[in-house]
């Protein structure tokens, strides 16, 4: 069973990383967790002096030529695809799309946890990772 602490830790991550979604562009996106907490991993590097209480739930594994990982991004990523918040479409269940009103649920759930700057700070950041996990858009849909 999760101590009071782990489970304050998990909801503060999610709280972030549901932000850092809700503030995503329309787009497919990569399925691929560790190219996620590779991303994630690049904006705690950029935003992490500035905004470290956003990150301090985060925790990165780095390897030598490889992604990072994250076991709460990755964790995020599974809990979204379990409740149907994203669709992760084949070959290979290698790009995801969000499920309509996924971001603007998100947004009216976790937003009011975070203060203005913050949400600022987490629009931008949302804007800086596209390049990092969008995929090209499909013309079809599986």
């Amino acid at each position: 069973m999760a101590t009071v602490q782990e489970t304050t830790r998990a909801e503060k991550a999610f709280a972030f990383l549901s932000l850092l979604v809700a503030y995503l562009p329309e787009g497919d996106y990569t399925a691929d967790a560790s190219k996620w907490a590779t991303a994630i991993s690049g904006l705690r590097n950029m935003y992490g002096a500035v905004y470290p209480h956003l990150f301090r739930w985060l925790h990165f594994r780095h390897m030598p030529r490889a992604d990072s990982y994250s076991p709460e991004v990755s964790n995020f990523l599974s809990f979204l695809q379990f409740a149907d918040a994203t669709t992760v479409h084949n070959p290979g269940f290698t790009t995801m799309d969000f499920a309509p009103n996924t971001r603007q649920l998100l947004r009216d759930r976790f937003e009011r946890l975070f203060s203005s700057e913050d949400v600022g700070a987490i629009k931008e950041m949302s804007r800086e990772i596209v390049s990092k996990i969008e995929c090209p858009r499909r013309t079809e849909r599986a």
